[in-house]
């Protein structure tokens, strides 16, 4: 990615509003072990800054069934996200859990 201040066509400021808008749109992906429901996480996720949603609404498929987004709260922060996704990747219902990688701004014009 290039450097803010390296990027023809926008200002310095410009590029670093935009990429702490970037920041701020953290997410991270859940998946879970096979058979494996989101009530053995309730421990880990009680009073978790993120709430985890299912990566594909109405799945029937037992693949499609183990995926989740952890969508952050709008007063979690990037280290509290970070340590949430370190407790679940300790769970024995986890099979992967990892920071899903942030977009890159489209290229200048």
């Amino acid at each position: 990615m290039p450097s803010p201040s390296s990027e023809p066509g926008r200002t310095p400021r410009a590029q670093l509003d935009m990429l702490r808008a970037m920041d701020e749109h953290l997410e991270a992906v859940v998946a879970l072990q096979a058979g494996r429901g989101v009530a053995g996480l309730q421990a880990v996720m009680h009073d978790a800054p993120a709430r985890l949603e299912p990566m594909f609404p109405g799945a029937t498929d037992a693949e499609g069934c183990r995926w989740y987004l952890l969508r952050p709260a709008a007063h979690c922060t990037r280290q509290q996200l970070d340590a949430l996704v370190q407790r679940l990747q300790r769970c024995a219902d986890v099979d992967a859990a990892y920071l899903k990688p942030r977009g890159e701004p489209p290229p200048a014009g």
